[in-house]
This record gives C-alpha cells, sequence and structure tokens, in this order.
C-alpha cells in the first residue's frame, strides 16, 4: 500500500484524535487506524509532515481541517484560561465527523468512559457492518442509516434500554440527508429538532451539532465542562440547556472550539 503524506502547520495527531471528540481509530506499530463510515484508513505524524495511505489528500485535508486557520481565531482571544490551553495542546483541530456515525456514536457516549464507548461503537459496527482490513488492522464499517433495525442486537452491543430505543428511534427517522440539512438552518433550529429524537439531550445534540454540522458556536457541557465553568468562569446552572447558552455567550463565534481545548485540559486533569 502506497504511503504519501503532506506538510501540515498547526497541527498535532495525537490531540486531535485523543482529545475525546472521535471514537473509531486505535493505534497500531506507530500508526493511527481510522475508520470513518466504510473506510479504513491510517495516517502517521513525523514533524511537519503527516503520513498516510488508504485515502485521498482532500479527504485528509477536509477530515482533519487543515485549511482552517486556528492562529486567527486565538488571536483574537484574550482569555487568560483558553490561551493557556492552547498553548498546552497546540495543533488539535476538531475533526470533520461524518453526521450519521457522529450521532450514534454520542447517543452510546451518554453516561460512559471513552474506552466503554469505544466499545460499544465497536459491537455495533461488528455486529451491523461488514469487515474492512488494512495491513493486519481489522476493523468493521459503520451500519448505514435504516440498517439498525435490531432491537436484540443493540442492546447485546450497547447494554441498556434507553439506549436502545434512542438508536431505534434515530434509525427510523433519520437519514444523512435530513442530518444534513440541518447545518443550513438556525443554531436553535437545529438543536431543537435533534433533542427531539428519544435519548438525545442537549449535550449529545451539541455534540452532533459540533463535531459534524458545523456550528462551531456550539459548547457540549458535560462533567468536565461543568467544572471548567464553575472554576474559570464562575457560571453555574441547574439547567443544562441555560448553562450551554451562558458558556456559548461566553466563548462566542468559535466556543466549540476553545470548547474542545479546555475539555481536554480539564479531561486530563480529572485522570491524575
Amino acid at each position: 500500500m502506497m504511503i504519501n503524506s503532506i506538510s501540515v502547520k498547526d497541527f498535532n495527531l495525537q490531540h486531535t484524535l485523543e482529545c475525546g471528540q472521535f471514537f473509531r481509530f486505535v493505534k497500531h506499530n506507530g500508526w493511527y487506524y481510522i475508520g470513518h463510515r466504510n473506510k479504513l484508513f491510517k495516517v502517521k505524524q513525523k514533524g511537519n509532515r503527516l503520513l498516510y495511505s488508504n485515502i485521498t489528500e482532500t479527504f485528509l485535508k477536509r477530515f482533519f481541517n487543515l485549511d482552517f486557520d486556528y492562529d486567527r481565531i486565538f488571536k483574537k482571544t484574550r482569555n487568560k484560561h483558553i490561551s493557556k490551553a492552547r498553548n498546552q495542546f497546540k495543533g488539535l483541530r476538531l475533526i470533520k465527523q461524518d453526521p450519521w456515525e457522529c450521532l450514534i456514536s454520542y447517543v452510546c457516549s451518554a453516561n460512559n468512559n471513552i474506552p466503554k464507548i469505544k466499545k460499544m461503537i465497536a459491537q455495533l459496527c461488528k455486529e451491523f457492518g461488514r469487515k474492512v482490513k488494512l495491513d493486519e488492522v481489522i476493523m468493521y464499517s459503520f451500519p448505514a442509516p435504516g440498517k439498525l433495525n435490531s432491537k436484540n442486537k443493540i442492546k447485546n452491543c450497547v447494554y441498556t434500554g434507553v439506549k436502545t430505543k434512542s438508536i431505534l428511534e434515530i434509525n427510523k427517522k433519520m437519514n444523512s440527508s435530513r442530518l444534513n440539512q440541518l447545518k443550513k438552518q438556525s443554531y436553535q433550529t437545529a438543536l431543537n429538532k435533534l433533542t427531539q429524537l428519544y435519548g438525545v439531550g442537549p449535550k449529545i445534540a451539541n455534540c452532533v451539532m459540533l463535531f459534524s454540522l458545523d456550528f462551531l458556536e456550539a459548547v457540549p457541557v458535560d462533567i468536565h465542562m461543568k467544572k471548567v465553568l464553575v472554576k474559570k468562569y464562575s457560571l453555574v446552572d441547574a439547567c443544562d440547556t441555560r448553562l450551554t447558552s451562558k458558556a456559548m455567550n461566553c466563548f462566542g463565534k468559535y466556543g466549540g472550539i476553545f470548547q474542545q481545548y479546555l475539555f481536554y485540559q480539564q479531561r486530563i486533569k480529572d485522570k491524575d
């Protein structure tokens, strides 16, 4: 398999993949093997060179958002907490995820740690997808909309009745076209449509909107971000929707990007 490479600026592969935004990858022999829909490709960074195989350069640049100028937006903020996180994790970028895959993945994420989330998603892919292989690594394609239609099989993968019911409903009511149409809607309209789905609350909806629907102002608020908002910004609210709104007002147009840096910083602290 041919290995290609491109020059990258302001990009850190490890921070980008391991910051908690994306779940379908494994590390093997120094490479990250990444699953995306029915693709399996591999990527490795050496300094300012990004080595890759089994995808095109166009796909790689889009997937890792390599053409977006992060320096420009970080230079505009004078927030000391954001600047500190930027310096600590410079090169972290938001991945442009597939909306369908992102939605199902974040339904699996509710009340779980990252190893469990990755396991659930891998099981769903194995049960409903097809085998794909690259080198010695075997993964499974992500099940397409309409394919997640067996209650017993889903429950064996995600373990809870709530997640099972949520995935079954999403499988009936949503598809890639409907999700992509949300990109043309206002933030509030897209949020309302997503949270109408069973099992999809504000946090999951904001994750999907930020990581796959181009709403860079969306600020997902989980247990780690609540700590950040309380300790560093004195933002508190018993209602998750109101707290998210306060965070978005605080962080501004690119709040979702700032959030990911602050989230990763806090998640690492919580692990120590």
